[in-house]
């Protein structure tokens, strides 16, 4: 019996290894993407600036500057708003992945409190 809860705890430490890899691997890839979709948004902003104070008296690339300052806004709000989000969730995360091993070895003790083992022998 006691093989089979070192065999669960090891299994859960190696998920948890993985998930730490993986989330790990995951803002790696956001950092990377964040950065790649900043980049192009500086230059086109800078551009649209630059227009706009040019052309300041002319209406007619008024509002198509207008149109292309806003959509790259809205894009890089939606780039921060992406970052965000992944922010927040690997902030859950580990506490979330706590909560599910607690509940799992909170089963495994009731599990050999039910079959006759003393609660010194149930800890995991």
């Amino acid at each position: 019996m006691c093989l089979f809860l070192v065999e669960d705890k090891t299994r859960d430490v190696r998920l948890r290894q993985e998930l730490i890899s993986a989330n790990a691997a995951k803002d790696q890839f956001l950092a990377l993407l964040s950065h790649e979709l900043r980049n192009p948004l500086s230059p086109v902003i800078a551009m649209v600036g630059e227009l706009e104070a040019r052309s300041s008296d002319d209406p007619e690339l008024r509002q198509p500057l207008a149109v292309i300052r806003r959509n790259v806004e809205l894009e890089a709000r939606l780039i921060d708003d992406l970052l965000d989000v992944t922010a927040n969730r690997e902030r859950q995360a580990p506490a979330q992945l706590r909560s599910h091993l607690d509940s799992r070895n909170a089963a495994a003790r009731l599990r050999n409190l039910s079959r006759g083992h003393s609660a010194e022998e149930s800890r995991v």
